[in-house]
């Protein structure tokens, strides 16, 4: 008896790691995953395949405070962002600083993080960012690619907002009431 207690508590436990190893998936649909914390890992931009050896796989992750951040395979970036149905609106804020040998992709990846994206689409395990019809980004839905697991925003210091910074969110604020409706 206390043997398939065991057997059936081990089960559990297994099922239940690997049920959280996998990304999450839209409550609404089941079959699609879904854009919020996601880590989406980068795949092309302007259709343009992503190679090269990084420190960290390039990715973006969008969080439920409307936050997203990620790396560029060696600085890590933030912004925020509203969704709402596949309707996208993404405002970068910065980056770090760092000096890497391949720049090149980081270029690369900034660059399309601040043009106009307007809407997305998830096809399976891919989210595709769009800027009306034209594709800016690929992503594929994976594991965390930060080595020991820690997030990119430990590395990102936080500063006291000015008064026109404080002005500018407000602004903000209101782009998202006025998106929202």
């Amino acid at each position: 008896m206390m043997k398939k207690f065991f057997l059936i508590m081990a089960c559990m436990a297994f099922v239940t790691i690997v049920w959280g190893q996998t990304s999450k998936k839209d409550k609404n649909n089941p079959n699609m995953t879904s854009l919020i914390e996601t880590y989406w890992i980068l795949q092309s931009v302007d259709g343009k395949p992503i190679s090269g050896t990084f420190d960290i796989t390039p990715y973006i992750l969008f969080d439920k405070g409307n936050l997203y951040y990620g790396n560029t395979g060696c600085n890590s970036f933030f912004g925020k962002f509203t969704s709402k149905k596949n309707k996208l609106k993404m405002k970068y804020t910065g980056a770090t600083k760092k000096i890497c040998a391949n720049m090149t992709t980081e270029t690369i990846f900034l660059k399309a993080l601040k043009q106009e994206i307007s809407n997305y689409r998830i096809e399976g395990d891919v989210l595709i960012l769009l800027s009306k019809d034209r594709e800016i980004m690929r992503c594929k839905a994976g594991e965390n690619p930060n080595k020991g697991g820690k997030s990119d925003l430990e590395n990102i210091e936080v500063a006291t907002p000015t008064q026109n910074q404080d002005r500018s969110e407000k602004e903000e604020e209101k782009e998202v009431e006025d998106f929202r409706d």
